[in-house]
This record gives structure tokens, sequence and C-alpha cells, in this order.
């Protein structure tokens, strides 16, 4: 695509809202952005499951049988009702992981005493508030359900994102097209020099 000058800078305290057009097939290599992390927004106390089903694609079924490890702050742990209390906390979901360690990790498995830590929870001071989730998906989980989350819109951190283009410069090929802030003059340069100069932003991809 084209390059032009870039477009006046965003203020830091700013979260711009960053469109970019790619293909079908540059939209699948996106996926692997959500490894690092999405923000989502909910309610202290909210139930893991309870939180999970609102994410696009994510259907009780789908949860219970493809998200085969689930690691709440890097702790595996079995039980999907498990109440979300502090902002911050990072999930991250995965299919089936192979060998001893996998087997080990997996949610209501006959090898989990073998885990070294046990999550616990403490329900008895949950303040009524809106927390922050961080939201990580990997393998099949990120291939299967990632696209049509970042169609929808995902908030994340502005430098996950440019590491992320940085590490890939071959997927600057696949944008088509960006538009910052209803901007459609934007380009990949506006991009960077938005993404060095605030802290979050929204991106959504489309075709």
């Amino acid at each position: 695509m084209t390059h032009s000058p870039a477009t006046k800078t965003i203020p830091k305290d700013t979260m711009p809202a960053i469109t970019l057009q790619l293909s079908e097939e540059g939209i699948d290599k996106f996926t692997a952005l959500l490894q690092s992390g999405v923000e989502i927004e909910t309610n202290a106390g909210e139930p893991l499951l309870q939180f999970l089903e609102k994410i696009p694609g994510f259907t009780p079924e789908y949860i219970d049988n493809e998200i085969q490890t689930i690691f709440l702050d890097g702790t595996a742990i079995d039980d999907v009702h498990a109440p979300l209390t502090d902002t911050e906390t990072v999930i991250a979901l995965s299919a089936a992981m192979p060998g001893l360690s996998g087997a080990i990790y997996r949610k209501n498995s006959i090898h989990s005493p073998l885990r070294s830590v046990h999550h616990q929870y403490d329900t008895t001071k949950v303040d009524e508030k809106t927390i922050s989730i961080y939201l990580k998906l990997f393998n099949s989980i990120a291939r299967d359900r990632g696209a049509e989350m970042l169609r929808q819109g995902v908030t994340l951190k502005a430098s996950t994102m440019l590491t992320f283009l940085q590490t890939r410069p071959w997927l600057v090929d696949h944008i088509q097209a960006v538009t910052i802030n209803d901007d459609p003059a934007a380009n990949t340069d506006s991009l960077v020099d938005t993404l060095r100069n605030t802290e979050r932003a929204h991106l959504s991809l489309t075709n």
C-alpha cells in the first residue's frame, strides 16, 4: 500500500480506534496477536464461565469440549465457575497440550494432584466494581475464535501491537487500508506513530 506523511499524533491519554482492512488470509495471520492478551472489562466477582460465554463463539459446548487448559494468573485451574475478583487478572486458554505436562495442566485431569500450585479463591471481600481482565488465546483456540474477535474489535496494549508488527514486517503487505479515528487517509506510517504515542488502542479488522 502507499505510504504518505504521518497524520497528527493522538494524545497519549486518548485510546485511538484503529481499523485495518486485510485479506482473509491476513486476518488469520493476525490471530497470533491474541497470544499477548486483549483487555476485557467485567464485573468483579463474575464467574469465569459467565465471562467466557460473552466472548464471540465461546458457547458452553465449545468451552467444555475444546478448552482443555485454563491458567488464571499463571496457575492451572479446573473450576470454570471460579470468580474473577482482581483487576488485571490474566486468563490464558489452550487446547490440549502434548505430553505429561499437558496432562498435568489439563482441566479435571487425573494428574492434577501433581501440580505444584493449586489456586485458592477468596470471595469474602469482593467490591462491586468494574475490573479489567487480560485474555490470552493459544494454538487452536486462537485459530478457531480469533478472527471473529478481531472483526468485532479488541482493546489491547499499544506496545503489544507495535511489537507484533515490528517482529513480523511481512504483515504490512497484507494491510490494504488503515483507518484511525475515522480518518481514512491514515497509513502504516501513521499507524506506527499512533501506537508509539498511546498506551492502549482499540483494534478491529475487516476485509
